[in-house]
């Protein structure tokens, strides 16, 4: 039976919860930069470019925060 929810120790909770304020800090920038991406974008494969660095660096960004790949705490769940 799946548990939704399992005791974790207090440094594995600020992990989560470092994490969770990166992606909150991180959705804020990402609008904050599409804002102006979106004017300078003439054709939809910039909009993908566009997309694609902002996921990466929003990747690397919650790698380095944590110091732990990020795929390690999705396999973990």
């Amino acid at each position: 039976m799946l548990r939704l929810f399992r005791a974790v120790s207090l440094r594995e909770h600020r992990t989560h919860v470092g994490r969770a304020l990166l992606i909150v800090a991180g959705v804020a920038l990402i609008g904050y930069d599409l804002t102006f991406a979106f004017a300078g974008v003439r054709s939809a494969d910039s909009l993908a470019v566009v997309l694609l660095m902002t996921a990466a660096a929003g990747w690397a960004a919650a790698t380095r925060a944590t110091r732990r790949p990020v795929l390690d705490d999705i396999r973990d769940q």
